[in-house]
């Protein structure tokens, strides 16, 4: 296991991209066709950019309560 429980096979069954620009486009791409946020970032196993659904900055499993 990795970086936040992650291995290099989670890394080999996802799109790479090989600019950050080139994934922020296929993000955009995403919410524009779908409505699903998704943000790029560098993934530590390949030094390419992957999609994730899990805002910058947020660490895994964290997730924020809901508005009562």
């Amino acid at each position: 296991m990795g970086i936040s429980g992650k291995s290099h096979a989670d890394c080999a069954n996802k799109m790479r991209y090989e600019s950050s620009e080139e994934a922020e486009a296929a993000a955009a791409g995403a919410l524009e066709r779908g409505g699903i946020e998704l943000w790029p970032y560098r993934c530590p196993f390949c030094a390419r950019f992957h999609l994730t659904t899990q805002r910058p900055g947020r660490e895994a499993g964290h997730r924020r309560r809901p508005n009562r």
